[in-house]
């Protein structure tokens, strides 16, 4: 016979060889099962010595909540750029080095400061040469002033004194001059005509001759002439020459007076604009000065040292700003801004945690609560604290998770004054202690599942697993508690079993009911689920 078989034969002895081997993958699996349930069988085996399995017990456990976080120096110095505009490193401390206080950490370019300083006090100087000029000026405006005022002052008093001695002398002389004068007359007419007459009588005698009476008549004559000039002479001076040189005096008076009102304003105009240029000398200067003392405090700015001893951290190597995302690191050459933040130096002897915890625990978080921190970067070292304060706001996740609201807590650390090695933005990992549970029957959290509002775990009956509900109580990210539905003994597994090995089933309507109330007085094992095809969740 040939050893070439037919094409139909090829094809059932395939579908054979298919048939056996799932039999025998059905028949592993069995065996693995009956395994499993004798080495549960046997004495001195447990839960523990099988994968996915845990045996129920009583033991305490803490409520906890896992956060991640990064570490911060308590308190820290923060070093800004104080030089006006833009300006290039010219050196800087490397990151990392600790540095004492008054040690050189940054030097920025000081040339062209330098030579704005140059320029700086030369206008100070020129400013400073024309505040003196415009003191002496004004001094010598205030002497002028002096000097016109006693002038028009004493024309004043001059003509003052002229009008008294006019007043007081020159009237009253001339008064009692022309009185004189028109008495002599009257005396003189009255004696010539006495004499007249004496001549007439002798002229009538013959004892005189007619020249010699006239010239007695013509001299008569003559007095009587002077009399009236001596009247009009005295009405002259009372009518006019009185009134003319009162008025001309009075004027006079007036005139000086005028003057040195005058005098007094043009002073007075005088000093204020010379005073005026004086204070504006005077702002200039000033503006100047602080000019001078601005460009010296910025010189000085360039060189910056450490306030405080610290850990040099450069401001462009701390993470979470991302507005920083495109900014070269701080070095040689690179320009800074104004009020730009260079170098932060934290003091590492006490130190922080900012850890992240989600909104739906932080209610739970209260002050005070112990913290236990795990710091990859010091090798896994673990570190106590507890928290010492809660955000006030919700921060988002940002544009990668916007939906994602978290609180910041901050945890102080407790060192214990030891050389730790710790160093701000260094990753940890925490878990804040809400609450111990004590002497509770409990689980591991993922041996829980949920289907609608029904909480149940997979219960081991040697080999295979029901579905048994469960009322679970406190719990942590490890642990929960079970209040009611299994019991010390009863072994759950950690995971949702192969469907061969579980016999699914609907929860009765009670149990749904019972879940749904939230009836917790409910004592004793919920009964187990009918079967069922339904797919379990895990919660």
């Amino acid at each position: 016979m040939s050893d070439r078989r037919k094409p139909g034969h090829r094809a059932r002895y395939g579908a054979v060889l298919v048939k056996v081997v799932i039999a025998l993958v059905i028949l592993a699996g069995l065996a693995a099962a009956a395994m499993a349930a004798m080495r549960l069988s046997r004495p001195g085996v447990s839960a523990s010595d099988v994968p996915d399995l845990f045996e129920v017990v009583r033991r305490d456990f803490n409520v906890t909540s896992t956060a991640s976080g990064e570490l911060q120096a308590k308190r820290e110095t923060r070093i800004t750029s104080q030089v006006e505009g833009r300006v290039a490193i010219v050196t800087i401390v490397e990151e990392g080095t600790f540095v004492e206080k008054d040690d050189l950490i940054v030097q920025l370019s000081r040339d062209e400061l330098e030579r704005e300083l140059i320029d700086d006090e030369l206008r100070f100087a020129s400013a400073k040469s024309e505040l003196t000029a415009a003191e002496e000026a004004l001094e010598i405006q205030r002497s002028d002033n002096e000097s016109s005022y006693r002038k028009t002052d004493l024309q004043v008093t001059l003509a003052e004194l002229e009008l008294q001695k006019w007043l007081e002398g020159d009237v009253k002389e001339r008064r009692l001059q022309l009185e004189l004068d028109l008495e002599r007359a009257y005396r003189e007419e009255e004696r010539l005509g006495d004499k007249l007459e004496r001549q007439e009588a002798l002229y009538k005698r013959k004892f005189i001759s007619s020249d010699e009476l006239e010239r007695d008549r013509i001299a008569h004559i003559e007095a009587e002439s002077q009399v009236k000039k001596a009247v009009l002479a005295k009405d002259t001076f009372e009518k006019y020459t009185y009134t003319k040189e009162h008025s001309r005096l009075t004027s006079d008076v007036e005139e000086a007076k005028a003057e040195l009102d005058r005098t007094i304003r043009r002073n007075r105009s005088l000093i204020n604009s010379k005073e005026s240029d004086l204070s504006n000398k005077q702002r200039q200067l000033n503006i100047r000065t602080e000019r001078v003392e601005h460009t010296r405090l910025q010189l000085e700015a360039t060189t910056i040292k450490a306030p405080t001893s610290g850990l040099v951290v450069y401001a462009t190597s701390v993470g979470g700003d991302r507005w920083r995302m495109n900014e070269t690191p701080l070095q040689v050459g690179r320009e800074v801004h104004h009020n730009e933040e260079l170098i932060i130096l934290p003091d590492t002897a006490e130190m922080v945690a900012n850890i992240r915890i989600h909104e739906s625990r932080i209610g739970e978080i209260r002050v005070g609560m112990p913290v236990t921190m795990t710091i990859d970067a010091a090798q896994g070292q673990v570190f106590s604290g507890e928290v010492a304060s809660i955000g006030i706001m919700a921060e988002s996740g940002g544009w990668r998770d916007p939906n994602n609201r978290e609180y910041e807590v901050r945890v102080d650390i407790d060192l214990e004054g030891e050389a730790h090695g710790l160093k701000p933005s260094m990753r940890c990992e925490a878990e804040v202690v809400m609450d111990q549970v004590t002497d509770v029957v409990a689980i591991p959290v993922q041996a829980v599942f949920n289907e609608g509002p029904v909480t149940y775990v997979y219960l081991d009956q040697g080999g295979t697993f029901v579905r048994q509900p469960v009322r679970i109580g406190r719990r942590s990210d490890t642990y929960a508690e079970v209040v009611d539905g299994v019991v010390v003994g009863d072994v759950v597994c950690l995971r949702e079993p192969a469907l061969n090995r579980v016999l699914v089933g609907e929860f009765s309507d009670e149990v749904v009911a019972s879940f749904m109330s939230g009836d917790k007085n409910r004592r004793g094992r919920p009964s187990a689920a009918r079967p069922s095809t339904s797919a379990p969740n895990q919660g």
